[in-house]
C-alpha cells in the first residue's frame, strides 16, 4: 500500500466527508489502483434512494485520477479540477452496493496536457471483473 486514508485526505481537494477512497495500492506514471470499502455504507455521501448507483463509479474513478496526479507529481496535492465529460460509460450492475467485497478502482492516464487529462477507468470487486468502466476528461483549475 502506498497511501492510506489519512494520506489520501491530505492529497485530494475534497473535504473528509467526501473522500471515497480508503487505500492506494499501486501507482506509476500511467495508472493507479485504489481500494474502497464504503460502497455498502448508507452514510456514503453518494447514496441515493437506499443504494449507491452504479454512476457513482465515475466519482470513485475521478478521485483515483486526482490521487494519481498528486502521487505521480503531475498535479499539486489538493489542486482543484473539474470533470469535463464522461464517455463510454458501461455498467453491469444497478448499484455498487451490490458488490459484497472491497471495491477496486483503477484509473489509467490516456492523455495528459497542461490544462487537463483523459483517463479510462474500471471499478469492480477486487477479486473479479469490472462492473463499471468508461473514460473521462479532467480540466485543471
Amino acid at each position: 500500500m502506498i497511501a492510506d486514508r489519512r494520506r489520501i485526505e491530505e492529497l485530494l481537494p475534497h473535504g473528509p466527508g467526501m473522500v471515497l477512497l480508503d487505500r492506494a495500492l499501486s501507482c506509476d506514471g500511467e495508472s493507479i489502483l485504489c481500494a474502497a470499502d464504503n460502497h455498502r455504507d448508507p452514510d456514503n455521501p453518494l447514496w441515493r434512494h437506499g443504494r449507491l448507483p452504479a454512476m457513482a463509479a465515475v466519482e470513485y474513478a475521478a478521485q483515483a485520477a486526482a490521487l494519481h496526479g498528486a502521487l505521480s507529481g503531475q498535479r499539486a496535492a489538493g489542486a482543484g479540477a473539474v470533470l469535463g465529460g464522461v464517455k463510454d460509460l458501461k455498467a453491469t450492475v444497478q448499484g455498487l452496493d451490490e458488490i459484497g467485497e472491497t471495491l477496486a478502482v483503477r484509473a489509467t492516464l490516456l492523455l495528459a496536457q497542461g490544462n487537463g487529462a483523459v483517463y479510462s477507468f474500471e471499478v469492480g470487486p477486487q477479486s473479479g471483473a469490472a462492473v463499471a468502466e468508461g473514460r473521462f476528461t479532467v480540466m485543471y483549475k
